[in-house]
């Protein structure tokens, strides 16, 4: 059987391999978008058209994350109903 992934049991190498590894993989990532994406500049990205349509996303953020947690309450407790402490 396949045992979970654990990091007690790794070396300080391999955490920090593992980190460095990340790290090249996310910096590799930013310099592809980057070069692919580079005729796109903050100014343009960040340059609203609908002023009042930004406004309402931004506001509905914090609803969108209390109905998403209520969602995986009531998944997780409908798939694992609270155990009772003997």
């Amino acid at each position: 059987m396949i045992s979970a992934f654990n990091f007690k049991n790794l070396d300080k190498w391999k955490i920090r391999t593992l980190l460095a590894i990340k790290v090249f993989i996310t910096v590799g990532v930013f310099y592809y978008l980057n070069a692919k994406f580079s005729d796109i500049s903050f100014s343009s990205f960040f340059s609203f058209k609908s002023v009042p349509a930004f406004v309402a996303a931004v506001i509905l953020v914090p609803l969108n994350f209390f109905l998403q947690y209520k969602k995986w309450q009531l998944i997780c407790d409908y798939s694992y109903p609270p155990q009772k402490k003997e």
